[in-house]
């Protein structure tokens, strides 16, 4: 792995770097160490560092999984879906775009997007449903529609199901899947690059993952030492920014396999709590303006395949710029273990997600009873827009663009805005375009993420870190026939209702502000329009 850091100030990186290095916190790390992070912390790391070993310990799930693909295929099944929030499918996305096979990814509880996801050759098709707890709500959602429509089209859904979970969990089940994977239950969701929720997908999909975990097991062997370690020195670098207050992290990924959207959910899900922790934002188009004019809040840390040639942003004005480039492997567990470095020097634990529950809470409460959480009053409508929130917030304005300007007036100086979208992804995937148009209508820095995937990335940052933010949720009228989730009493348009319900109740809880643009008919067209782009 190749590490290239411009600090912003050299002593305030020394500093940081001499404490990791007086702390042995490398070795201690690699040793699993459960103390690192302090005695309040030590209980739960000693069940969540089983991670550190992985690379250099044997996979037989790998063998597995290519003897499961093969009878599969024998059964006529080739096309698979992968059902899994966060962690769950966000490292097996990396590692099968780089081994360049087909998966289909779920991740949102729209129906259209589920029924699209599993298509219209169930008889060729299999779902991986991956949940290290078995529970998870959108997975157990997708699996019960998935065996509902294998059951409408007369086919045996057993034989075409596959299982990620924790031993004993609800989804361990022999007989209702073809095969059960189960991943050490010492290694948390965000961490299990290289457990079976890593490796699997990529395998049944056709890939082989060992020269990947080959290179992060001669990585891991760099990291283990206090001196002359990549890993210290980007976690110093960080965390001398986080010092700083500078407490934007620009992922400028050039890598073209999605790592920037996987250090995100590391990075936000570990840090982003107790009122600190780094925002992190990735970016894949070297032209954003985002990347190009990042203010004195943000860094910039260009993430570069090995041997490739990268394109070099523009410095931020905070002069804190960095590049990281090597072999996919040796990145991933070089980004595990500097998260858990910086964890160190933040003072936070990187293994729990408190802010995450809080979302799901709410989400439950919404779901059973609309009236448990706090509403959002409909201030006014525009055109085909209802635009929810408080007239505190709002005041007296009666436009798109001036609801959006009113909520930048709630963020403090060298705060952020988070759009939240609690739509169908494929359907409007033009609406990623809207980070951009709001960061050029406001001047402040500006993220995106998709409902109900975010809250498993970045939604702990915004309950649990830095309270300088402010949300802007976007819902919208349904497009199409619902769909029933078997045996609930809900369909998924009011799963992805309540799971929006959810998050503004917990954003609120946390006394962060929120406004909500519902898009009725043609609404998506007045917005684009409102906001100065095409949609």
């Amino acid at each position: 792995m190749k590490v290239v850091l411009s600090p912003a100030s050299a002593e305030s990186y020394e500093h940081e770097l001499a404490i990791l290095t007086e702390a042995h916190a490398a070795s201690r790390l690699a040793a699993r160490d459960a103390h690192l992070w302090g005695e309040s912390t030590a209980k739960t790391a000693e069940n969540r560092l089983g991670w550190v070993d992985l690379p250099a310990s044997d996979h037989p799930e790998i063998a597995r999984a290519e003897e499961l693909r093969h009878e599969l295929a024998k059964r006529g099944v080739h096309r698979f879906v992968l059902s899994g929030m966060g962690g769950s499918s966000l490292g097996a996305a990396v590692i099968a775009k780089a081994l360049e096979v087909e998966l289909t990814f779920l991740t949102s509880t729209a129906p259209a997007a589920v029924r699209r996801a599993f298509g219209d050759d169930l008889k060729h098709t299999g779902l991986i449903v991956a949940s290290k707890s078995g529970t998870t709500v959108e997975t157990r959602s997708h699996l019960a529609a998935f065996e509902a429509a294998c059951a409408d089209a007369g086919l045996d859904a057993a034989e075409r199901l596959v299982a990620i979970t924790d031993a004993g969990s609800e989804l361990d089940d022999a007989a209702r899947f073809a095969a059960v994977f189960t991943a050490p239950a010492d290694v948390g969701g965000r961490y299990s690059a290289f457990t079976a929720f890593g490796l699997v997908p990529a395998v049944l999909a056709g890939g082989d993952p060992r020269s990947l975990v080959d290179s992060a097991a001669k990585c891991a062997a760099v990291l283990a030492g206090d001196e002359d370690n990549p890993a210290m020195e980007l976690a110093a670098f960080l965390s001398s920014a986080h010092a700083r207050d500078v407490d934007k992290l620009v992922l400028a990924d050039q890598t073209g396999v999605g790592l920037g959207a996987w250090i995100e959910q590391l990075i936000g899900e570990s840090l982003g709590k107790n009122g600190r922790g780094l925002l992190p934002i990735a970016v894949e188009d070297p032209a954003s303006e985002l990347i190009q004019n990042a203010g004195p809040d943000v860094s910039t840390v260009v993430l570069a395949s090995s041997g490739a040639e990268y394109t070099e942003p523009p410095a931020p004005v905070s002069g804190h710029f960095g590049a990281v480039s090597g072999s996919l492997g040796g990145a991933l567990y070089l980004w595990e273990f500097t998260t858990a470095l910086l964890a160190f020097s933040t003072a936070v634990d990187p293994f729990d997600q408190p802010d995450v529950e809080s979302a799901k809470v709410s989400a439950r409460a919404a779901l059973a009873d609309p009236e448990s959480v706090q509403s959002m009053d409909l201030v006014f409508s525009y055109e085909n827009i209802d635009v929810y929130g408080d007239e505190h917030t709002l005041g007296s304005v009666r436009s798109i663009s001036g609801a959006v300007r009113a909520l930048t007036d709630a963020v403090p100086e060298f705060g952020y805005l988070a759009i939240q979208a609690f739509v169908d992804p494929d359907r409007f995937a033009a609406i990623g375009a809207l980070r951009e148009a709001v960061f050029r209508l406001t001047g402040v820095v500006t993220t995106f993420g998709y409902g109900p995937a975010y809250l498993h990335s970045t939604g702990q940052y915004h309950k649990g870190g830095r309270n300088n933010g402010a949300f802007i949720q976007i819902t919208a009228d349904r497009v199409g026939d619902d769909l029933p989730v078997p045996g609930k009493d809900c369909t998924f348009a009011q799963l992805l209702r309540a799971q929006a319900d959810g998050d503004a109740d917990a954003l609120r809880r946390a006394e962060r502000p929120v406004i909500r643009l519902h898009l009725r008919t043609d609404g998506w067209e007045q917005l684009g329009r409102s906001l100065g782009l095409e949609i």
